[in-house]
């Protein structure tokens, strides 16, 4: 009877960590891997998700230029941010495609420094990111790209790992019973 309401507990504790699960809002890009259509002189991709943005890619060539990131895994991306290296400033558009589908565009009059901003409705599932700029008035660039994703808080992490080792403990504490 006691292995029974350890069992119990152990389940409704298990229970309460994911209904009281967090995510928290991090950056998932640097943790990626960076290619693209072109590289000027030391400007390589992986400058464009270093997390700084005094550092850039840059093609080293005019449009139609992309950048691709791959996330390593399926991440639920919330925000993509883009700061603009773009001399002289004009008229750009810059395509974003999720694996490999067309999702969104950003269409406008930009100029260096300028962040560009795509905020999801709700969550979008994608392990790769790909900024295709199809209109500039100067070689394709970027200081930096942010991608935003929900990742689940360490310590949500923890509690559920503990209820499923509290789980498996306890039932087989019961089996021998």
């Amino acid at each position: 009877m006691a292995q029974l309401k350890m069992l119990i507990i152990v389940t409704i504790f298990m229970l309460l960590s994911v209904s009281n699960a967090h995510a928290a809002l991090i950056n998932v890009a640097p943790g990626g891997t960076a290619t693209a259509s072109g590289t000027y002189l030391t400007n390589t991709p992986d400058l464009a998700i270093d997390g700084n943005t005094s550092t850039l890619w840059n093609a080293g060539s005019w449009p139609t230029q992309w950048i691709e990131i791959d996330l390593g895994s399926v991440y639920q991306i919330v925000e993509i941010r883009a700061w603009v290296a773009q001399t002289p400033a004009g008229g750009t558009q810059h395509d974003v495609t999720l694996d490999g589908a067309s999702d969104f565009s950003w269409i406008g009059f930009t100029s260096d420094g300028d962040i560009l901003n795509h905020t999801y409705a709700t969550a979008t599932s994608a392990q790769t990111v790909r900024i295709t700029t199809t209109t500039s008035p100067s070689w394709v660039a970027w200081n930096e790209i942010e991608i935003l994703a929900e990742v689940p808080e360490p310590s949500t992490l923890a509690l559920m790992g503990l209820a499923l080792v509290g789980l498996g403990f306890t039932s087989r504490k019961m089996k021998q019973a």
